[in-house]
């Protein structure tokens, strides 16, 4: 089993970013590879917890696969899990993981870990997923800047705190 991990700190809020990577409906739009993104089911299972099950579509036409995945988000422990139910991985699963490190600051930790069925698709494929992966974390900081920061300009400036005098 092949694992990466990526970790970032972006300018922007942990529950901004855990909405951003929750909203699997978008995936199409801005992330590398990813051609559809079919909800079947979404779905509270607890307090602060949203589990989500889609059939995604990653690749080029004509070579596309889909693949059923489960998604767990967990806003209390401010992580969202993926697991893959099947396809052409044996085992894929993603992990993100939002700490705050400051007002409007997030560690953002992204893990992926994957098993590719068939061994010598695994030696061909393995470095050019682990690029798609990275491409895929600054894909999400990408959309963040560009959706976060237009709806910041449509609030307004922040006030800033008033200056003390000596």
């Amino acid at each position: 089993m092949r694992t990466i991990s990526i970790n970032r700190v972006v300018d922007h809020a942990w529950a901004d970013m855990f909405a951003l990577v929750l909203d699997l409906e978008r995936y199409p739009q801005f992330v590398p590879g990813c051609t559809n993104d079919r909800i079947q089911s979404r779905r509270e299972i607890g307090p602060g917890c949203t589990e989500i099950m889609s059939r995604m579509t990653v690749g080029v036409p004509p070579l596309q696969f889909g693949y059923n995945n489960r998604t767990l988000g967990d806003r209390d422990a401010r992580r969202i899990t993926v697991e893959s139910m099947d396809g052409p991985l044996r085992t894929l699963h993603v992990t993100w993981q939002f700490d705050p490190v400051g007002p409007g600051r997030t560690r953002i930790g992204f893990k992926a870990d994957f098993e590719f069925r068939n061994p010598i698709v695994s030696r061909l494929a393995s470095g050019a997923f682990e690029a798609l992966f990275s491409k895929i974390v600054d894909a999400f900081e990408r959309r963040a800047h560009l959706r976060l920061r237009a709806l910041q300009d449509r609030r307004g400036p922040v006030a800033a705190a008033p200056q003390r005098r000596a």
